[in-house]
């Protein structure tokens, strides 16, 4: 419908893989802009949602990541066969938006370690700040209208 931009308004602890799968194939597809406006929480499903978008800003005290993959019935860390098609699914989807792929990996990965930021043994996630310092963040902002006026 001639739409500028679609702005998707992320605050969750996460949800289903094959949901989230879908999305993130959409919004790679997307031939319109999409923003990802990271207000409070993108965790674990969330974060893959960010990361597809064209561009990720996010409000003060916003959190992105701690992705690791779970057992919904058991609520224990998935087999290592889906935690790695997870990781990798992470990575390449920050390399289609130009994004570190490692940071991306070590949302998911606790194995994955990056010198100043997490620790092997640590999960990974960015707080609005450091999102915005290794370029996973265009920008921090209030709210929704700031999200607008910084995004023309």
């Amino acid at each position: 419908d001639d739409a500028a931009a679609v702005v998707l308004r992320i605050d969750t602890p996460g949800g289903r893989l094959d949901a989230v799968l879908r999305m993130r194939d959409a919004l790679l597809a997307s031939r319109v802009e999409t923003i990802a406006f990271v207000d409070r929480t993108a965790f674990s499903a969330g974060a893959l949602v960010a990361l597809a978008a064209d561009e990720i800003y996010m409000t003060p005290g916003a959190v992105m990541g701690a992705a690791t993959p779970v057992d919904g019935a058991t609520g224990e860390t998935a087999d290592e066969k889906t935690v790695s098609a997870v990781r990798t699914t992470f990575a390449a989807t920050a390399e289609a938006r130009g994004r570190d792929p490692l940071v991306a990996e070590a949302m998911v990965d606790p194995a994955v370690a990056i010198d100043g930021l997490v620790a092997r043994g640590e999960l990974l996630t960015l707080t609005a700040n450091e999102a915005a310092a290794r370029g996973y963040a265009e920008g921090i902002v209030d709210g929704l209208p700031e999200l607008l006026a910084a995004t023309g």
